[in-house]
């Protein structure tokens, strides 16, 4: 069974991409259930980061952005970031290490590794890689870690390998284990360790297999894995990742004794200047009602997406200060529609009236001020993934709260 959050992402011969999730068995159709996400036309490769980040080689260029969710979204230009542009036609394997790092070889034979490319202005090969193989490394069919970071090789004898990766160029394949005696050229279409830490592949027509990874040579692995099902020949791509794309939000908890007041200052609200030139007192009324909007929105945690276009609301209390002003309460005597992925808005109706008098000669200022708080609240959400996944978002609510009217007046008659 796969990891909860676990699916397969697939790119067919025809360039259409797939996400479903991982087949049970060989009856359990991955065709039959797999979402049409859209097409990607001149693509040379697609990877993804321990996080769920796809990243996809078109051309020379490298575009980063969260699993696509709609085959009515074009995905580079509407969510994805061009973050490399020139030099990733050079690489024929790309793959990320468990802990963040990426590595590549060209197809002449170098190994590197950096960090995960994030500004397209700066030259990841040349500007942040380091090169940790020198030679040889075009001879490998197949690269990929386990979730321990040991990588894993066949090379072209079809012998399975494996090491922990080079941190300079070294006899890396002269060094390493061999678990896998010879064939295993024919399952390297595709090759990977589940998240669960399953052994899957697919075999030269197209079948799939899952199994227990190889410890020795001795032994035939494809006859103790499990068939997964056939026609994994179409897919030209595979890869597993996670599903991170949020549908439904299905509560959400304000962690109001976790919060912190990050600014606290007075704002005016309504002022007005009353004068008296006659030699008689003069009656007056200070009336005013004012709406003041606040603004506030949801941070969460790296790697959780919303699928484009989608709005998530939901209905939850309201973050306030109490009534002692030093600590953040949660109003819940009404609640408020929240938008989990747009800046929400906040209304709230300050009014007075009073009566007083100006002297005669004098001229009074009437001044009306509120408090004004901004807050950083975090939150736990449980969350409902595009797959039906059911988990667990954290993050930080940032928005503000009016309180505590003051109206003050002032004899402003030598200003």
């Amino acid at each position: 069974m796969s990891k909860p959050g676990t699916v397969l992402f697939a790119l067919d011969s025809s360039q259409r991409c797939k996400i479903g999730l991982p087949p049970a068995d060989y009856n359990d159709s991955f065709y039959d259930r797999c979402i049409d996400v859209g097409r990607f036309n001149n693509i040379s490769h697609i990877f993804f980061s321990p996080e769920g980040m796809m990243y996809a080689v078109q051309g020379s260029e490298l575009y980063a952005g969260p699993l696509p969710t709609s085959q009515s979204v074009d995905w580079i230009q509407n969510e994805a970031t061009r973050v490399g542009k020139t030099d990733w036609e050079k690489f024929k394997i790309i793959l990320f290490h468990p802990n963040g790092t990426l590595y590549a070889t060209t197809k002449d034979g170098a190994f590197y590794r950096g960090p995960a490319p994030n500004n397209e202005n700066v030259s990841w090969l040349y500007g942040q890689a380091k090169k940790v193989g020198s030679s040889a490394w075009d001879y490998f069919y197949a690269l990929f870690f386990d979730s321990e970071g040991i990588l894993y090789a066949i090379d072209n004898h079809g012998k399975l390998l494996r090491r922990s990766p080079p941190d300079e160029p070294d006899m890396w394949h002269d060094t390493s284990e061999v678990v896998g005696g010879y064939g295993w050229t024919t399952y390297s279409h595709f090759i990977s360790f589940s998240p669960d830490g399953d052994l899957w592949c697919t075999s030269g027509n197209g079948k799939l297999y899952k199994g227990k990874p190889p410890a020795t040579v001795k032994g035939s692995w494809i006859d103790e894995a499990q068939h997964m099902g056939w026609g994994y020949q179409q897919y030209k791509i595979m890869a597993f990742t996670q599903d991170k794309s949020i549908k439904s939000i299905l509560s959400l908890d304000f962690q109001v004794d976790k919060g912190k007041i990050t600014s606290m200052e007075r704002d005016l609200v309504e002022e007005q200047t009353y004068r008296n030139p006659s030699s008689v007192p003069l009656n007056s009324t200070f009336s005013f009602k004012k709406t003041i909007k606040t603004e506030s929105s949801f941070t969460h945690e790296h790697g959780f997406t919303v699928k484009f276009g989608i709005e998530l609301n939901f209905k939850a209390g309201i973050p306030v200060i109490g009534d002692a002003q030093t600590k953040i309460v949660l109003e819940t005597s009404t609640t408020h529609t929240w938008k989990f992925n747009e800046v929400n808005s906040t209304q709230t109706e300050f009014s007075r009236s009073s009566t007083f008098v100006v002297p005669p000669g004098k001229s009074i200022k009437q001044v009306a001020t509120i408090q004004k708080a901004q807050m950083d609240v975090p939150y736990v959400a449980t969350v409902s993934t595009l797959f039906g996944f059911v988990t667990t978002v954290r993050g930080v609510w940032k928005g503000a709260s009016v309180f505590n009217l003051e109206v003050k007046q002032e004899d402003v008659t030598a200003k």
